[in-house]
């Protein structure tokens, strides 16, 4: 049936009811040969949006065409809004920041060509959140060699990251509370490690979707003080 109809819409001419006719039945290969056949804007972003609803982090195909799409139909902001997207969930499911600031640097380079308005503004706030991460980064590296200064960096960026955290890529609070946590646990400063499992639950921060079960366990059995065990996910 939307195979009948992309036909029809596009005898009449209408290439974007033709392409969301073919979006609608889900058949990738279509989609993308349209899309590059069209050669039209507005059909080139439907076709990219498409593709990202589909796992393109294990089709290199997708991902390519993608980016091709965005690129070829000049939409800047869509480009970024994909790369913070990519990073958004390098750091929600791998924890892997140093990813996320590849992605997020790719992101900037797209923002400085936008007409948003607001431009300015989000290159602004997208390079404060970078330079968060990038201490972050430089903290890991330096608890082995320089543990006070790792430290200080972590507890700088307790203060400054936001509760409530808007629609970038950030530090995670639970994340930089994690490594503190796990850092005192491996020193053997059980007291330390406790305090710190607390200040998260005072935040909210269940303590479980950041740090292995085990750690937990015995920290408070070491100290033998406990946490609550009904805080909500982050």
């Amino acid at each position: 049936m939307y195979h009948l109809a992309c036909k029809k819409y596009t005898q009449a001419g209408d290439r974007l009811k033709a392409m969301r006719a073919l979006v609608k039945s889900g058949d990738t290969e279509k989609i993308v040969f349209f899309a590059g056949v069209s050669k039209q804007r507005e059909v080139y972003i439907m076709a990219a949006n498409y593709l990202r609803t589909l796992d393109w982090r294990a089709n290199p195909d997708y991902l390519k065409n993608i980016l091709n799409f965005y690129t070829k139909a000049g939409a800047a902001d869509s480009l970024a809004g994909f790369y913070l997207g990519c990073a958004q969930m390098e750091i929600d499911e791998y924890k892997a920041y140093d990813k996320a600031l590849q992605a997020m640097q790719e992101a900037a380079k797209h923002l400085s060509r936008s007409r948003a308005s607001d431009r300015e503004t989000q290159i602004r706030v997208l390079e404060q959140h970078c330079d968060r991460i990038r201490r972050f980064n430089a903290a890991q590296g330096m608890l082995a060699a320089d543990p006070a200064g790792g430290v200080t960096i972590y507890q700088q960026l307790l203060q400054e990251v936001p509760e409530q955290q808007d629609n970038m890529p950030d530090v995670r609070l639970g994340d930089i509370y994690g490594l503190l946590v796990e850092w005192c646990y491996q020193q053997g400063n059980m007291e330390q490690a406790m305090q710190l499992l607390q200040q998260m639950a005072n935040r909210c921060l269940a303590p479980q979707m950041y740090l292995p079960d085990a750690i937990v366990s015995e920290v408070c059995q070491a100290t033998g003080a406990a946490i609550p065990d009904n805080l909500p996910p982050q």
